[in-house]
């Protein structure tokens, strides 16, 4: 029996920087969204109906001084239901932030780690630059863009290192606020400094909280900041709730429910062969790091086998191929695509300088233990020339078929 669970809907990293033609991933929590922006702690389109910030954008990051888009530093964006999470990594800081929308309230948290690798002290000035908006509105959320007001009141409450901002022409407000120590609040934003000692991990929390009543914003503000360390968790587990009524026809939240598939007890194999080919030759890899999308230099790369693809001049997908590097060889398989077009198009683009030759090899017997709880890209794959692998190793599993 098999129910997914959050994590078994994660999306690959995907790495985009400022220039990238990029939709950032969206959250619900079942009475409002809001959008990751394409930067490490950004959002926008907060809107809770009725209450709407339309698609403004808030939390806009400042790190050093320095407008963090600017810099032009690839993030990678991981979606789940129950959160985004954003990483990045610059100065031998690993920065990390993790955004979540609060289960049927008009709220989103963001958690920014800060881990240091440098092996030196680090002072690292952030600020989150703060933009209001907020309305409440019962009749616009017809309109392909959510409601808002111009011009909203904003005031400080420095108790909770928080700014509020408040509609003139509606009961709305929206209070942001963040947790620790801060240096200033101020019209702009908030400022704080993260003093982060060698192999250490420092954190903080943002909130955005949307009421009709100032009061009531600021005591979930509190409740919020009394039980901040078990927030993501307990989202995580809301959500596994959420996915798990889905397929339960004895629950009384939908009016349906989705199957579920009964499997023997026994794990499964991926047991199947791929055309492979090889690249010999001194500049094997730097060959690959540039006709492929993998970071084929990041270190994580050349420990094992790793995945990549080849795309035409037009950025169409032509192959998926998974490599293996060893000293000063590329072993190639096609776990997708057209040996031969590859072929062409890698001997078309090779020449002297890359040091590096191109051969086919004899299938690739490709044999993987996968599983109905997470994606097949999680596990190792085994590759031998052997087709008469030793049967026993394998016999405990049932062979996946098409």
């Amino acid at each position: 029996l098999m129910i997914p669970n959050s994590k078994f809907f994660q999306s690959d990293e995907l790495k985009h920087d400022l220039n990238s033609h990029f939709n950032p991933p969206g959250l619900t929590n079942f009475i409002g969204v809001a959008q990751a922006d394409n930067d490490l702690t950004g959002v926008r389109g907060l809107n809770f109906p009725p209450f709407g910030t339309s698609l403004n954008r808030t939390c806009g990051l400042y790190l050093d001084g320095v407008y963090f888009p600017s810099k032009n530093i690839p993030v990678s964006f991981q979606w789940r239901p129950d959160r985004i999470t954003r990483k990045t990594k610059l100065d031998g800081i690993e920065y990390q932030t993790d955004t979540m929308l609060l289960p049927f309230q008009n709220v989103l948290i963001i958690r920014f780690r800060a881990k240091n690798t440098s092996g030196t002290e680090q002072n690292k000035k952030i600020k989150l630059q703060l933009n209001g908006g907020v309305t409440k509105n019962l009749k616009d959320w017809a309109n392909w863009i959510p409601p808002m007001e111009e011009n909203n009141n904003q005031e400080f409450d420095f108790s909770r290192n928080a700014i509020i901002y408040s509609a003139k022409n509606s009961k709305a407000h929206l209070l942001q606020s963040v947790t620790g120590k801060v240096d200033k609040v101020e019209r702009f934003g908030i400022e704080k400094t993260m003093h982060i000692v060698p192999n250490a991990e420092t954190e903080f929390y943002f909130f955005a909280i949307l009421d009709e009543r100032i009061n009531s914003a600021q005591k979930m503000c509190d409740k919020l900041n009394q039980k901040k360390e078990s927030l993501f968790k307990d989202n995580t587990k809301f959500w596994d709730k959420e996915i798990i009524s889905v397929f339960n026809k004895d629950d009384s939240k939908y009016d349906g429910y989705l199957p579920v598939v009964m499997t023997e007890n026994k794990s499964l194999i991926w047991d199947e062969t791929f055309p492979s080919l090889l690249l010999k030759g001194d500049g094997a890899a730097a060959f690959l790091h540039g006709q492929t999308t993998a970071d084929v230099f990041a270190e994580k790369q050349l420990e094992g086998v790793f995945l990549s693809c080849w795309l035409s001049t037009k950025g169409s997908l032509k192959a998926l191929l998974e490599t293996r590097i060893s000293n000063n060889m590329a072993e190639l398989v096609i776990i997708a695509g057209e040996i031969n077009s590859i072929i062409d198009g890698f001997e078309s683009v090779i020449f002297p300088a890359d040091k590096v030759k191109l051969e086919v090899l004899q299938p690739i017997r490709r044999i993987q233990k996968i599983n109905n709880y997470e994606s097949w890209k999680e596990s190792n794959p085994i590759w031998t020339f052997n087709s008469d692998l030793i049967e026993n190793q394998i016999s405990e599993y049932t062979k996946v078929t098409k």
